[in-house]
């Protein structure tokens, strides 16, 4: 799945989620185009 931060860089994610919550997430590796996270 695929989200943004508050200010709109990209962040995917692993686990399966609701589309249109929010979720808080710890960034665990970054390329030059996005962020991978997990869920807290």
């Amino acid at each position: 799945m695929m989200g943004r931060t508050k200010n709109y860089k990209p962040v995917i994610l692993k686990e399966l989620v609701q589309i249109g919550k929010c979720y808080n997430v710890e960034i665990i590796d970054a390329s030059a185009v996005n962020l991978v996270g997990k869920l807290k």
